[in-house]
C-alpha cells in the first residue's frame, strides 16, 4: 500500500514538472527511515517538530522525481 501510494505521489509530480520531492521523518521511526532510504529518498537535513509540549527532531529526506525509485 505504500510503495503504492508513494508512486502516485511521484508520478503526479513528475506530471507537475517536478524535479525534487522532501519529506520529514521522526528521526525514532526506524521502519518509516527504512522505506524511504529503499525508495531512494536520501537525508539532507534535520527539523525540529513540536507535538504539544514536546519538540522532536525529524530528518528531511529528499528525492530526485526524475530518477524514481526502487521499494
Amino acid at each position: 500500500m505504500a510503495t503504492e501510494l508513494l508512486e502516485t505521489v511521484l508520478n503526479e509530480a513528475r506530471q507537475r514538472g517536478e524535479t525534487r520531492l522532501e519529506l520529514t521523518v521522526f528521526e525514532q521511526n526506524a521502519r518509516g527511515i527504512a522505506f524511504y532510504k529503499r525508495a531512494g529518498f536520501a537525508v539532507t537535513g534535520h527539523t525540529a517538530f513540536t507535538v504539544g509540549q514536546d519538540v522532536q527532531t525529524d530528518l528531511v529526506m529528499a528525492i530526485n522525481v526524475v530518477e524514481g525509485f526502487d521499494a
